[in-house]
């Protein structure tokens, strides 16, 4: 029985010593390797450590911009923090032209969750204008260029 509790005592530092070796190698390479930092990352989510993983986002410099997006996407969602969730599904959704489906996903389940059907109705009809308008207006100037 003893034997036991040693064990599971040892299973439940391994999270931990991961976590600050991870945090040790981003740290020494200053968060220049997108690998070691997406490790230190994955490590933290095993450990549902959502509140750390944001406050390392501004330490992975190398990490596309969409994927930094998507991972504070899926923080806020599991902080239920709807409105900064939203937010960011709002500006990836932008930046992608409408064009990431998890991110649609993602605000209608924050937009439910926030206020339920109105919200949703809302947030996806004015995100759908600003794109559409964005589009029509970047087509216009195109044309416009091409004459």
């Amino acid at each position: 029985s003893s034997e036991n509790k040693n064990k599971d005592i040892q299973l439940q530092m391994l999270p931990r010593l991961a976590e600050s070796l991870a945090k040790k190698v981003v740290d020494s390479n200053k968060g220049t390797i997108i690998e070691d930092c997406l490790l230190w990352v994955q490590i933290l989510k095993s450990q549902s450590k959502w509140e750390n993983i944001i406050e390392i986002v501004p330490q992975l410099v190398k990490v596309p911009q969409v994927q930094i997006l998507e991972l504070s996407i899926e923080c806020f969602m599991n902080l239920e923090q709807w409105d900064r969730a939203q937010d960011a599904c709002v500006t990836i959704l932008k930046k992608q032209s409408g064009d990431q489906w998890s991110s649609w996903k993602s605000l209608i389940q924050c937009s439910m969750s926030k206020g339920g059907f109105e919200e949703t109705e809302s947030v996806t009809t004015k995100l759908l204008d600003d794109l559409q308008s964005s589009s029509s207006s970047s087509s216009s100037s195109s044309s416009s260029s091409i004459r």
